[in-house]
């Protein structure tokens, strides 16, 4: 939750973000404790649910190894790098988006074995024919779909300067 309220000051707004991830965070435990889940997909590189997972099996989304392929871009004291290794460790499963993700996660840990991490891209792709008709007007159409916030972390500005001269047509 480190981005949110971001474009926001106000007098405890660090004590505020803080209660409402330690609300989340027991809200999860509790959850975890009291009912019996097929699956487990935490949604960042957090490992304050192990202890409570009994015997849910969970499952790893590798977006990138940015953290350990360019260590010198951020902080000494980031510890994303030793939470996603003893992650990746414990996962029954792991979402790699790309090949080139899961070849970055045997090479940083190569005791991974290689069967249970499943590559997934984000998106889609169809082939001619495979389309129902009611979706049809959607390729007739120009369409840009931008994941992510609008800030310099995600290339919000690179995409919009790229892509003017092309929304313009």
């Amino acid at each position: 939750m480190k981005n949110f309220l971001d474009n926001y000051n106000f007098k405890g707004k660090n004590l505020f973000i803080e209660k409402i991830n330690q609300y989340s965070y027991e809200y999860v435990k509790k959850s975890l404790k009291k009912n019996k889940y097929d699956i487990f997909i935490p949604t960042y590189f957090d490992d304050y649910y192990l202890n409570y997972l009994n015997n849910t099996p969970f499952v790893l989304t590798v977006h990138d190894m940015i953290n350990e392929l360019y260590p010198n871009y951020f902080a000494s004291t980031d510890n994303i790098p030793f939470i996603k290794k003893k992650l990746i460790q414990k996962a029954n499963k792991i979402i790699a988006v790309s090949e080139n993700t899961k070849i970055d996660i045997l090479k940083f840990y190569p005791d991974t074995d290689p069967n249970l991490i499943e590559v997934i891209y984000h998106g889609f792709s169809m082939e001619i024919g495979e389309i129902d008709n009611k979706y049809q007007h959607i390729l007739d159409t120009k369409y840009i779909l931008f994941i992510g916030n609008r800030t310099t972390y995600k290339n919000f500005i690179w995409l919009i300067y790229t892509i003017s001269e092309w929304v313009k047509d």
